[in-house]
């Protein structure tokens, strides 16, 4: 059998090596001339210059089988064997019966008539290096001592009735204890359509063997059985018989049978070969793999009908096999296929692929990016012991791992396993990395056990991020389409595949995921379980928990469209945070058992149950997202369905990030009147209002029923009507100063106490509320004295005397105000948070304008620090002023600032601003938004940690002469899709499990208008970037545009409804290359009126055009951070600290290279997985020129980058949230 030494075979059997094979012929092979045996056959050779004429021979009755003798037979690589045929000849069979193994390595061709060529010598076949099939019809080569016919044998020795051997030969017969041997090291082809089969003892081929459209047999027969033939003319149907089974046999074989080692005798040019002979023993890929009898070693092979049937091993090294209809590798004892570092393994089939090792299966083959199995119809892995299958399956059928009884097997994987099938999924129990399986059909599995990422995986698939940074198990059943499509090496090509696989029809149970208990914790961070269905699942207990003391609990995100019923989960961590356990059923019932997200110091995880359609019933266990230790932070518990019954609810309720929503859905009316069965306790309850819902539901919260009362709390208060029933579902939420609560009664009328989202939303609505109201939450503030802007970009006048009232724990809102010649900080002055800052600072509004035009002209000077004291000024001039009285009102913990300016001060880097005093920028203490006004802005809060992208940009424009090329957009492209799409490596642990997330890549042409119209409305993106020319220029607003492939977008365009960029609204749009002109009042309206022109909430805009690196740098950055963060100025300023820090700057930067190298490796690469644009020659020496700096002066880059020109520029315009 193999004996493996190592998993990675670096050298294989290959023709290369093969030359010099010939020269360790041993004499007892015959190299040269056919010689007829002088038996009574009557083969005649007649001899033309190198060529041999065989004729003469006997026939059957039927005159359509011809039989001929040899006594030896052999060809030099100039000769040639010629059998003459007529066209009533359907079979002519060979046999060599000398005792001498035949070595051919010229031309075997057959003439006159389409027959088929049997050859037979139980001594041993070799092809050499240049052995030619120039044949009709079949070929069939085999070390048997006997041929079936159905009234007798063809035997390879003594005397034979010929005349009875009527019809097709139906089986092979080795009636010795050892078989002959084949060995082949050439190119064996037969005609389209034709067969070709090598039947022995053992079976070597480092050569190619082809039979195209046609079947092609490969199988290894032990001594003292015999193989039959299940349909003549056909090896599809293969059946093992023992010589005591069959009615006759042939004369047995009494000469001798040339092992391996006596037919590759070492001398001592086998140390110039991958063949070689040691210690009696025949050796294969440099001593990697020993083969013994009845082995099977085949490197490349390729049909209709493909069969590799080993009756001890089968073993390949960077094989390639390729069948238009079924392929079947097989082994009576081991399965073992490897890819190489050079050379990749591959096994596609347009049909059916099955792969069996009856004892063992190992397969490890992920050297290489491309799918190494794949078939059209179903793909099988079967054996009697748990398979290792280290590799990437893809199945147009379906795909299952079973035992010897076809029940479900199980599997197990060091490295990479990837799974997408078209039908269902089948396998039993996983042990092992990272699992990905994904089915339009059904999945089942059993227990599920994951051990370690999967940090070999490369390429572009989408979920690499969460498979590779963390123990992740994904499942996807019932999916439209396939997201990891079939990555066929190219010499596959369309021959094999079509471009879509059909669905399957007659799945078991489509869209279900059945699997036993899941389990990726293993001490460390606590791994990501996802589960996907379209229709239900069923699972065991789930456990992502981690015993470490600094990692988290993983992520449980659980999402069908029919029913959930799983077992218990856990997540629960010690020293951080618990993880996030997410349960979604579009259109069943959810039945969950006990649920832990619980942290012993950290912040619990949060819980979120949703049952959403109006029949949809939730029914858990104990439910627990509490923390022991000092944080006492517990999580968030939410729970939505048309009736809820649930355990204990432990959820310690004391800060903005925890609390517990028990809500039906807005359609239920429950006209049963369904009570909620719910406990829930509460460590400890800070509000400032706390005692007056105390007094109707209770401290703990244990099934209290509301009656018709008063509520008051907070903002004002609302009478309940008398119900006509006593039920009634609370809404529980927290922040870090007050509780919130909306009660909806069983006839189905929502009674709101507001929130503070409630509150905000009305703000536009409701401009004005008395200060002295008691009922007025006294915790905030928001200081909103409006300017008059102009009224072509939105930014119209909205002065008023208006107060509004914020918390002063999460937001100021500062307005930089000059008046005319002279500039003072003053706002309103009230009882409350409102107050006026007064005049400290006096400046002609001139000298104001000078200062601004000084930072920007210094701070363009990267490398120096010449824009520090202008920095400096502007810092003393707007910000000290504000701060001294945020520290007389005694007003703490300010994190962000809202800026809304006039003309001169809107194109300020605020972000660069910068204060002498702590030797700190002001990005490094607060984060900053430009805003147009107060009244127009969308004070919602948008989570975009799960956003879809649309990502456009443009390389290389057609009107070049004026918009020169931005060679570096493709590599942008690719690192937004990579990076939301999880395809990098570091970033934030909350990150890292977020996933699902979409983005779709347009490049150059691609990016028309009407695309920009059509994109969303085929998909409602929440975020859109565009890398292309944006100038906000000098005149009048609509010479402000942004460029396009086809055409020209003025600013004011922007507004216009076919861009369907307002239904619903683009919570961020990111323009990457903005230019804005200095000094003009209608570019800076243009700029800071730029998210009401394009009417989406937020947008991220360069006032400067920075370099392509700088830009790629902080587009990396920013997109991890987007995906951590709870608001966008959070992302923003997490992104600008890191551009501070020259540490994260040099890993940053060695990341890109890594990336631009993968990038490089085949110019002609897809650049985006989604997209089929090509890198374009200045595109790749744009790339080329971006590497070669990293390379040569990488220092260098650190320090200029760290410059505030290269990240002060990029401005959040409009909601900071």
């Amino acid at each position: 059998m193999f004996k493996i030494e190592n998993k990675i075979v670096w050298r294989i059997l290959g023709r290369s090596v093969s030359l010099g094979l010939l020269s360790l012929i041993s004499s007892e092979i015959v190299e040269a001339n056919p010689v007829p045996s002088n038996d009574g056959t009557g083969t005649i050779v007649t001899i033309e210059g190198s060529q041999f004429n065989i004729d003469g021979g006997q026939f059957s009755r039927d005159q359509a089988n011809l039989f001929h003798s040899f006594q030896s037979f052999g060809l030099t690589q100039e000769q040639i064997a010629n059998f003459l045929s007529n066209p009533q000849i359907e079979n002519i069979l060979v046999r060599v019966g000398g005792g001498q193994a035949s070595l051919i390595d010229g031309l075997l061709e057959v003439s006159g008539g389409s027959s088929n060529l049997f050859f037979m010598n139980p001594s041993g076949v070799a092809f050499g290096p240049n052995a030619i099939l120039n044949l009709p019809a079949d070929f069939i080569t085999t070390t048997a001592n006997g041929i079936e016919f159905e009234d007798g044998w063809f035997s390879a020795s003594g005397v034979n009735d010929y005349t009875s051997l009527l019809g097709t030969p139906q089986g092979f017969a080795f009636t010795g204890s050892q078989p002959g041997a084949i060995l082949n090291l050439a190119d064996l082809s037969t005609q389209s359509g034709q067969n070709l089969a090598l039947v022995g003892g053992t079976v070597i081929s480092s050569g190619t063997l082809s039979a195209p459209n046609g079947e092609l047999l490969v199988t290894s027969v032990p001594g003292n059985q015999a193989i039959r033939i299940g349909r003549p003319g056909s090896f599809l149907q293969l059946e093992v018989k023992l010589p005591s089974e069959l009615e006759s046999l042939p004369q047995d074989w009494a000469l001798p049978v040339l092992s391996l080692p006596q037919m590759l005798t070492s001398t001592a040019e086998a140390a110039n070969t991958s063949v070689e002979v040691v210690s009696d023993q025949v050796q294969v890929a440099g001593g990697e793999f020993q083969v013994s009898p009845g082995d099977i070693y085949v490197q490349q092979a390729d049909g209709g009908f493909l069969s590799l049937l080993s009756s001890n091993d089968l073993t390949s090294v960077s094989g390639d096999f390729q069948a238009t209809q079924d392929l079947q590798l097989s082994a009576n004892d081991a399965l073992q296929l490897r890819d190489t570092l050079e050379n990749p393994f591959i096994a596609v089939a347009r049909n059916n692929l099955q792969l069996q090792g009856n004892q063992f299966v190992d397969i490890l083959a992920l050297t290489h990016p491309e799918t190494a199995f794949a078939s059209g119809g179903n793909l099988q892995l079967v054996s009697s012991q748990p398979i290792s299958a280290d590799a990437h399956f893809s199945s147009g059928g379906s795909f299952s791992i079973l035992d010897l009884d076809a029940a479900p097997g199980d599997f197990r994987s060091l490295y990479d396993p990837i799974i997408s099938a078209n039908g269902d999924v089948v396998f039993g129990d996983y042990i092992g990395s990272s699992l990905k399986v994904e089915s339009r059909g059904s999945i089942q599995g059993g227990n599920i056990i994951i051990t370690s990422p999967d940090v070999g995986l490369t390429g572009s698939d989408p979920d690499i991020r969460l498979l590779t940074s963390a123990r992740t198990v994904i499942l996807r059943a019932g999916l439209d389409t396939l997201a990891n499509p079939d990555n066929l090496p190219a010499s596959a090509g369309s021959f094999f595949f079509p471009t879509q696989f059909e669905p399957v029809d007659g799945l078991s149970n489509p869209g279900d995921i059945v699997v036993g208990n899941i389990q990726t914790s293993f001490g460390e961070t606590g791994g990501n379980i996802l589960l996907n269905a379209e229709g239900s699942i069923t699972a065991g207990n789930l456990d992502t928990s981690t015993s470490s003391s600094d990692a988290t609990g993983g992520l449980v995100n659980i999402n069908a469209s029919g029913n959930i019923t799983l077992g218990n989960i856990r997540s629960t961590a010690r020293e951080n945070r618990g993880g996030q356990v997410t349960i979604n059923s579009a259109s069943g019932d959810i039945v969950v058992g006990d649920i832990d997200a619980w942290a012993f110091n950290g912040p619990g995880g949060d819980i979120n149950i949703s049952a959403i359609s109006s029949t949809g019933d939730v029914t858990t266990g104990n439910l627990r997202t509490e923390s022991f230790g000092q944080d006492r932070t517990g999580g968030t518990v939410s729970l939505a369905g048309s009736s809820i019954s649930t355990g204990t609810i432990n959820s310690n309720l004391i800060s903005t990030t925890s609390s517990t929503l028990i809500e039906p859905p807005p359609t239920s009316t429950f006209v049963s009147s369904p009570e909620v069965e719910a406990e829930i306790n509460t460590a400890e309850l800070d509000a400032q209002r706390s005692e007056e819902f105390e007094q109707y539901f209770g401290r703990d919260f244990t099934r209290k029923i509301v009656d018709s009362s008063t509520i008051r709390y907070a903002l004002h208060e609302m009478e309940l009507q008398e119900p006509s029933t006593k039920a009634a579902v609370v809404y529980i939420s927290s922040d870090d100063k007050r509780v919130f609560i909306r009660v909806e009664t069983a006839q189905g009328g929502a009674i709101e106490i507001e929130s503070i989202a409630d509150f905000e939303q009305k703000l536009t609505e409701e401009r004005r509320i008395d200060p002295d109201d008691p009922e007025v939450d006294d915790s905030g503030f928001v200081l909103d004295k409006a300017v008059s802007h102009d009224a072509q970009t939105g930014l119209n006048s909205a002065r008023s005397n208006s107060n509004i009232y914020r918390r002063k724990n999460q937001l100021a809102e500062i307005l930089a105000q000059k008046e005319p010649e002279l500039l003072s900080s003053e706002a309103d002055d009230t009882e409350s948070e409102q107050f006026e800052l007064e005049e400290t600072n006096e400046v002609s509004r001139d000298s104001l304008v000078e200062e601004v035009e000084n930072l920007w002209r210094e701070i363009q000077k990267p490398g120096t620090d010449t824009h520090l004291q202008y920095s400096d000024r502007l810092y003393d001039l707007l910000i000290r002023p504000i701060e001294a009285k945020f520290e007389e009102e005694g007003i703490e913990n300010i994190n962000t600032l809202l800026f809304s300016m006039e003309s001169g001060l809107r194109l300020i880097p605020l972000a660069a601003l910068y204060d002498s005093e702590t030797d700190q920028y002001l990005t490094e203490k607060y984060r900053i938004s430009v805003i147009p006004n107060f009244e127009s802005l969308d004070i919602r809060r948008s989570d975009l940690t799960k956003a879809d992208v649309l990502a456009m940009g443009i390389s290389e424009f057609q009107n070049s002469d004026i918009y020169p090329p931005l060679s570096a957009v493709p590599l942008e492209l690719k690192l937004i899709q990579n990076i939301w799409n999880g395809n990098t490596n570091g970033g934030d642990t909350e990150f890292e499990q977020s996933s699902n997330r979409f983005v779709e890549v347009k490049s150059n042409q691609q990016v028309t208008l009407d695309n920009v119209r059509n994109a969303r409305r085929d998909h409602p993106f929440q975020i859109v970037h565009l890398a292309t020319h944006a100038n906000f220029s000098a005149g009048s607003v609509s010479d402000s545009k942004i460029q396009l492939w086809d055409t020209t977008l003025p600013l004011n365009a922007l507004q216009i409804d076919t861009l369907n960029w307002r239904k619903p609204p683009i919570d961020l749009l990111i323009l990457s290359a903005c230019q804005t002109a200095l000094g003009d009042s209608n570019a800076e309206l243009g700029f800071a009126g730029l998210s009401l022109q394009a009417e989406v909430k937020s947008t991220l805009a360069s006032l400067w055009y920075v370099s392509d690196l700088a830009t790629l740098i902080y587009m990396m950055e920013f997109y991890r951070s987007l995906g951590s963060s709870k608001t966008k100025a959070e992302a923003v300023q997490k992104t600008q600290l890191a551009m501070l820090d020259k540490q994260r700057l040099r890993q940053n930067l060695q990341e890109l290279e890594i990336i631009i190298e993968s990038l490089l490796v085949s110019q002609d690469a897809t650049w985006a997985s989604n997209t089929e644009e090509v890198l374009t020659e200045t595109a790749i020496q744009g790339i080329r020129n971006i590497r070669k700096r990293l390379r040569e002066n990488r220092s260098e880059v650190v320090e200029q980058l760290s410059h505030p020109f290269y990240w002060s520029a990029f401005t959040l315009i409009g909601s900071p949230w």
